[in-house]
């Protein structure tokens, strides 16, 4: 897909706020940006864009802004509060989000919203994959989809690499020093030898350091040696590994500058220093351990740090030969590696060494302070680095198992061994049968590990991860296993640190923004009256008193975390009343309002607070707006009084209100009714109302609805619907529950099982889920996607685990659905996929908007703007764009002798046309023109495009075009370019054509034409046909007949033997009972038109399989509606709004569902098992009637039933 019309598309789109790049290391994320940032200013455009390296900034939660601003347009801090008046137009480009090791949403914390800019930000793949709801991180809480875009840097492909080779080529043949190859020819013969080298070469950065450094490789014989490498260590993998090219560029590189600095020594006299390229070596490693220690990946000079005058000072002289003798660079004040990779390598290159002198020597003081002993080593390249040493050296691995077994005697190695055990499970080393009893490998990563009869008696296994390991017969006596998790869904406990023995009401508590505090009600074991309690759960706790006998109804934190509210009421002057209090986290009393009596006791009594300390105060069915002075600035009586309210929520902008009140119950589900009032004139007006049904929640400015058929995001103060996710949510108890986040939320079903959850708000896909956990209560949904629950009155943290996370699978519904050379292809808006039938494996994807494909599903129509632009799926090739001066109308897209070709209108001169992309002609596109075509379009037809009705086969082309009370039918001759004929028809409903014949389907008649000439062959006396489907293979057709409402007709007809038959369906009680409404959107036929797939125009769930030759019809339960089906091969496949593809045997039993969790197989189950106790028949009206056609040279009508035959 073309990048640069996508990032136009991300600059000029209002609605956009966030591009996320992303890639894997050397991708070339940051030359990416840098292009798009010098491009913006060439076309000097009215945008100011601004290159932010994240690393080097001091703050980067808080002061992006004030920093970059500070740097790159001298802007000072007093000048920064006009310039942000001016509302200039802004790119901030965050470069290496990855790098900074802290996965906080760098939005909000920077405040963008208050900026009129917009984010671009980048990031290794690698580290947004830790997080399964990454987007949160570079979104605002109350994002839309419409803001976030994303680019993922696509591999090299073969003709990029031969480029790319020819271009460093010619670029050094005027170099004499150059001793590489000058041929490409030599490159592509490696290729040819070395499977594995085409993993290495796929970045930018690996390809540049490979086509340096690979003649110097084979000169010096060391793919030999490194095949030599791969047979000590009897591995079957790799001839060429990605270390071997970084040893070799950086040992050419210390050449070069050796060679520099001698140079240098001999002008001015000096004499040259002995081992010098060891030297480099030392001061490179050194500084990059100092920087990985510390999180930095740059390092400014300054005088008072003695790490930097150690590495940085230019009046060493040694220091300053060792850096330009390194792999640094200097760039706006500050020194960090060429690459980030080459950080990564000689910090990889550190702790070799150090594991060698840890087994080489006795131990030394000095061994405790290694990096190996002081820092956990979780990154994921280092990791990749140190597994290839592994694989090719079997004496390191044997060193890494001797570092573990050093912490039996020194548990001050227990750093050291806990790397060395993860970095060899990294490297999928087994630990079967191994001794590690009382080893110390505290914090270490064995997910995943083999550890079957492995001893860990006695063993220090403090928060060791071991969720998803093999420990069949592992022995764990008298290990010490705090923290261990062993489990997909491990929970730990929170403790109100002081208050351990004291009792809670967990259903009364709040978290602050950033979770890191907590306000809950409790009290005292024994004691009458409750509190409220304040902790960070570690160290600082507090207790705010309320009056005696208090009952506290919510809590609430602002919106910084500096302040906490409760209502609450209480015994005033012996009558009940209701008041709040306002604390500071510290515990001092700020504000406690005059009690008021209870009006509405079972109404909500609630505070929502606003920006700046402001917030809304609601008692009864009276709001009162506080400042932050604590004084009444507003006051509104809402009128439903016979309504308790159950939400509230204020917008400030818009200055409305809206209240969700409950209403009467609808069946088992809750009612209830929404008002929005609008400050109009300084009133409050109701501007909106409505009614919903199911559980309610608001999150932000979203209204989520859960009911039986699934799931609808609302825009709170509009009511428009964002999305939906439709599915069985039956259960005999159903909650929904909020979280810190305002991007995910919980959905609880207890049926026989019970079942927990997450789903991110905006796309609604699930993060996670348990299965047949059971707890008191569901509390809360941490903004990490972690559960809070309440088990024995003691609260929980479950560490859920992403699940059902389908990398490749549609979030949108799926519009369309087909199957060619006996694979699968499902289409929605935003991803086209090419599954294998049997197993459900994605085997290609395109992840774009496609308008159209051919009947292959080869070519298909990318979305665009005054272009057309066809793409090549199964080459992956993107054909040349066919600009247009004008919008042309695309009405088709199929193939024509290997050509793509298009069907379009002109608005310009309001004819067809037919546009080419011939593959023998350079993929040039070629604008052609109907000879003798002289009909021209009115303007109405024209906006009524989706009317005109257009099939083709390899040589024809069939337009019906709707009129008032008519249509115009044509047919052309797409290899002459010619019209064949034109005539006027009754209004045309449906059409299909065939290489010799054409059918159409009136009001009142289906009529058999000649594309030879257009002339009559046959009509039938067939009303309220909706559909035509034409086979070939069988010379014959099936029309579909809506006959009467929950009746459907299908009339097959068999034009080559003269048989006629119908079929005649009335779905009985039992079926519409599943089914609201029976009437069919579209049938989808088998190859020889014996049965028929039916899709409901409306209805709760699935479709239904019409069996023509057994007189039969069945139902196929989805769990959704269904949008797309077809027959493949003798499955059939379907498509769902919710996005999810379905494959089923000839039996109707499932074989494979891309929502492929526990969850939906679940609900899918217990559907089939529902329609299984009732017998769902087809009713005695069915019936099927055969006639013959005897067709001869005079004309004759023969009557049959209802049916007319005119020859």
């Amino acid at each position: 897909v073309q990048a640069a019309d996508y990032i136009m598309n991300f600059l000029t789109d209002k609605e956009s706020k966030v591009l996320l790049v992303q890639g894997t290391a050397g991708a070339g994320k940051t030359d990416f940006v840098q292009q798009m940032l010098s491009k913006i200013i060439d076309k000097q455009t009215d945008i100011i864009p601004i290159f932010v390296s994240l690393p080097k900034l001091k703050d980067k939660f808080n002061g992006v802004m004030k920093e970059s601003l500070e740097k790159y347009c001298s802007i000072t801090e007093r000048e920064l509060r006009n310039f942000q008046k001016m509302q200039y137009k802004l790119l901030i480009i965050l470069d290496g989000y990855d790098e900074i090791h802290d996965m906080r949403n760098i939005y909000d914390s920077n405040n963008f919203d208050n900026w009129n800019c917009k984010v671009v930000v980048t990031s290794r793949s690698s580290y947004l994959a830790q997080n399964p709801v990454y987007w949160d991180l570079f979104l605002p809480d109350d994002y839309l989809k419409e803001m976030y875009y994303e680019i993922t840097l696509l591999p090299f492909n073969k003709k990029q690499i031969l480029e790319y080779i020819n271009l460093f080529i010619e670029s050094h043949r005027a170099d004499e020093s150059y001793t590489g190859w000058t041929n490409p020819q030599q490159y592509l013969n490696q290729f040819s030898k070395f499977s594995s080298i085409s993993e290495l070469i796929s970045t930018p950065f690996m390809l540049g350091m490979f086509v340096e450094v690979l003649p110097s490789l084979v000169q010096k014989d060391q793919l030999q040696k490194c095949n030599s490498h791969v047979q000590n260590a009897k591995s079957k993998a790799k001839e060429l590994f990605i270390t071997d090219l970084y040893e070799k560029f950086i040992e050419n590189w210390f050449l070069r500058q050796k060679a520099k600095e001698e140079k240098e020594n001999g002008q001015i006299g000096r004499k040259s220093r002995s081992q010098v390229a060891d030297q480099y070596l030392r001061y490179s490693m050194d500084f990059a351990v100092e920087l990985f220690q510390k999180d930095l990946v740059y390092l400014e000079y300054d005088p008072d740090d003695p790490v930097s005058q150690k590495f940085l000072n230019p009046n060493d002289e040694v220091a300053t030969a060792n850096r330009k003798g390194a792999p640094i660079r200097f760039q706006d004040g500050s020194y960090s590696f060429v690459h980030y990779t080459i950080h990564e390598y000689f910090v990889c290159v550190a702790l070799i060494q150090q594991i060698k002198k840890l087994n080489e020597k006795k131990l030394q003081s000095y061994f405790y302070e290694y990096l190996l002993n002081t820092k956990h080593i979780n990154n994921l390249q280092i990791l990749d680095f140190l597994s290839e040493f592994i694989e090719k050296d079997e004496g390191f691995k044997q060193q890494l198992l001797n570092t573990i077994q050093l912490s039996k005697q020194d548990k001050k190695l227990s750093i050291a061994a806990a790397n060395a055990i993860s970095i060899l499970n990294y490297a999928q080393v087994q630990f079967n049968g191994c001794d590690f009893s009382g080893i110390s490998i505290e914090n270490a990563n064995l997910r995943h590990a083999i550890c079957d009869s492995a001893n860990f008696r006695g063993a220090n296994l403090k928060n060791v991860d071991f969720k998803q390991a093999w420990l069949q017969n592992a022995d764990f006596t008298d290990a010490t296993l705090d923290n261990a998790d062993f489990g997909k869904n491990s929970k730990s406990e929170l403790k109100i640190t002081g208050f351990e023995d004291y009792e809670f009401d967990f259903q009364k508590m709040r978290l602050a923004p950033d979770e890191d505090m907590i306000a809950i009600v409790g009290r005292k074991n024994f004691d009458c009256y409750y509190n409220i309690y304040i902790s960070d759960f570690e160290e600082h706790s507090r207790e705010l008193k309320l009056p005696s006998g208090s009952t506290v109804q919510n809590i609430k934190f602002d919106k910084e975390g500096r302040q906490v509210a409760a209502t609450f009421t209480a015994m005033f002057n012996f009558e009940q009343c209701q008041s709040f209090m306002v604390w500071d986290v510290d515990g001092e009393l700020l504000f406690k309002r005059e009690p008021t009596l209870i009006s509405r006791p079972h109404s909500l009594h609630y505070i929502y607070f606003l920006d700046h300390n402001n917030f809304v105060y609601l008692v009864g069915n009276e709001v009162y707006f506080y400042n932050s002075s604590f004084q009444v600035i507003d006051k509104f009586v809402n009128g439903y009084q016979s309504l308790d309210i159950s939400f509230f929520a204020y917008n400030q902008d818009k200055k409305m209100m809206i209240f969700v009140h409950a209403d009467k119950n609808h069946g088992n589900q809750q009612t209830y009714q929404i008002s929005r009032f609008q400050k109009q004139d300084d009133t409050f007006k109701e501007v909106q109302n409505c009614q919903i049904i199911g559980d309610v929640q608001i999150q932000g400015d979203k209204l989520l609805i859960i009911n039986d058929a699934g799931i609808n995001i609302h825009n709170l103060y509009t009511h428009e619907l964002i999305n939906s996710k439709i599915e069985n949510f039956k259960a005999k108890q159903r909650k929904i529950s909020s979280s810190t986040s305002k991007n995910l939320f919980v959905v609880e079903l207890q049926n026989k099982e019970t079942y927990i959850r997450i789903f991110e708000t905006k796309s609604l896909k699930q993060v996670s889920a348990i299965t047949n956990y059971h707890s008191e209560k569901t509390i809360y949904c941490t903004i990490h996607g972690q559960l809070m629950v309440v088990e024995n009155n003691r609260l929980f943290v479950i560490k859920m685990e992403p699940d059902n996370l389908e990398c490749d699978t549609h979030v949108d519904s799926v519009w369309k659905i087909g199957s060619c050379d006996n694979q699968l292809y499902t289409i929605s808006t935003d991803i086209m996929i090419n599954w294998d039938p049997q197993t459900g494996e994605a085997l290609k994807t395109l992840k774009y908007t496609i308008d159209e494909t051919s009947k292959d599903f080869r070519y298909l129509r990318l979305e665009g703007v005054n272009h057309l632009q066809i793409f090549d799926f199964r080459s992956s090739k993107l054909k040349p764009k066919f600009k247009t001066d004008s919008k042309f109308i695309v009405l088709e897209c199929f193939i024509q002798n290997q050509n793509s070709a298009c069907v379009v209108i002109n608005p310009e001169t309001k004819k067809f046309e037919f546009i080419v992309c011939s593959e023998i002609e350079d993929n040039a596109w070629r604008k052609l023109s109907f000879e003798n075509d002289n009909f021209t379009m009115n303007q109405q037809t024209i906006d009524d495009y989706n009317k005109i009705i257009v099939k083709h086969t390899k040589a024809r082309i069939l337009i019906c075009v709707q009129l008032i009370d008519k249509s115009v039918v044509k047919v052309y001759d797409c290899e002459k370019l010619k019209q064949i004929g034109e005539f006027i028809s009754p209004t045309v409903h449906s059409a299909a054509i065939s290489q010799e014949t054409f059918i159409l389907a009136t009001e009142r008649h289906v009529v058999q034409y000649s594309t030879e000439n257009t002339m009559q062959i046959l009509k039938l006396n067939l009303s309220s046909v909706q559909q035509i489907e034409f086979n070939e293979e069988i010379e014959g057709l099936v029309c579909v007949q809506k006959t009467e409402p929950k009746r459907i007709s299908l009339v097959k007809i068999d034009l080559k033997r003269g048989l006629m038959s119908q079929f005649v369906a009335g779905l009985n009680e039992e079926f519409t009972q599943v089914v609201s409404t029976c009437e069919m959107d579209s049938f989808k036929f088998n190859h020889n038109c014996t049965k028929a797939i039916g899709i409901p125009d409306h209805g709760n769930s699935g479709c239904y399989l019409f069996d023509l030759l057994n007189e039969k019809v069945s139902l196929i339960h989805t769990c959704s509606i269904v949008t797309a089906a077809a027959f493949v091969q003798d499955k059939i496949a379907v498509g769902n709004a919710n996005g999810s593809v379905q494959v089923y045997d000839r039996k109707l039993n499932l074989i494979w569902s891309s929502f492929s969790n526990k969850i939906n197989l679940y609900n899918t189950k217990m559907n089939n098992l529902d329609l299984a106790e009732k017998k769902i028949e087809i009713d005695e009206e069915l019936k099927i009637e055969t006639v013959a056609i005897e067709v001869d040279n005079e004309a004759s009508i023969y009557q049959y039933s209802e049916l007319d035959i005119e020859v």
